[in-house]
């Protein structure tokens, strides 16, 4: 059985062996589709101006209003769940399908898909919908982290918007910048890391990062300005670097698959 078009495109960022940043084609890119087929057109989540994209404000969308205008595209989904789950056969393969393409694409995220060198320690990554920034993150423990990503034990994300659904995944290896070693010496790594997630967040306002869930089954607004937390402290000392992983972020943000044709490859 196969899925419909649903791409994936996955950009590690990947430095120079001397640590110095290396020219935009060094960027290595593995396209995914549930159906195999090669990438070919740039993801909807890019603009025709090429501008980087940014989530749309939750604060404008209600649940009432979501449920009014989609309830046939929700019939639609729990339809097809209770058809891909029919039997108890059914069940087992749309298992094995879902969990093949989630570890695919979570060993696509750390390179063990050998497509290109591993990604392990400290990253700041993002994941795009179609129609642009969903969710931004950063972890001390890449191989562990986002391999887990897409398949969700561990990670909220993958439990509401399916990795098949998603349309673009940047991952950047941020202490391998040649801004960072002197904010890691002052900071730490793992504080820098935070601060760098909480400043990509509080700068992008990703959707998924915007709001929390409350006990009474609603939701509260995210306030990054309002933050005590040591993240929020340590993200105003670090300019120089979040300038840097910007760039890099940027890049990719703006980066089509036919700009990195030879390097482009499927998760199939």
């Amino acid at each position: 059985m196969m899925l419909g078009a649903c791409p994936v495109v996955v950009f590690r960022r990947l430095l120079g062996s001397d640590g110095t940043e290396t020219e935009h084609d060094s960027l290595k890119a593995a396209g995914a589709r549930a159906n195999g087929d090669l990438l070919d057109a740039k993801p909807a989540s890019i603009s025709a101006t090429g501008d980087v994209p940014q989530s749309a404000s939750f604060t404008g969308v209600t649940v009432s209003s979501v449920a009014a205008d989609s309830l046939a595209a929700i019939d639609m989904w729990r339809q097809s769940l209770l058809e891909l789950t029919s039997t108890e056969e059914a069940a087992y393969a749309w298992r094995q399908h879902r969990y093949a393409f989630a570890h695919r694409l979570g060993m696509a995220l750390v390179g063990g898909d050998r497509s290109a060198l591993p990604t392990s320690g400290s990253v700041v990554y993002g994941v795009w919908l179609n129609w642009g920034l969903i969710y931004v993150g950063q972890t001390g423990e890449a191989q562990r982290r986002l391999r887990d990503l897409p398949v969700g034990e561990s990670h909220h994300l993958a439990n509401t918007f399916p990795p098949e659904i998603w349309s673009r995944v940047i991952v950047i290896e941020w202490p391998q910048l040649t801004t960072a070693r002197a904010t890691i010496e002052r900071l730490s790594e793992p504080i820098v890391g935070l601060a760098l997630e909480h400043r990509l967040q509080a700068s992008l306002t990703p959707l998924a990062n915007a709001s929390r869930r409350k006990p009474d089954g609603g939701w509260r607004a995210v306030t990054w300005s309002k933050s005590q937390s040591r993240a929020a402290r340590a993200a105003m000392e670090i300019d120089e670097l979040y300038e840097s992983v910007m760039v890099v972020w940027t890049s990719a943000a703006r980066s089509g698959p036919s700009d990195l044709s030879s390097s482009l490859g499927c998760v199939e």
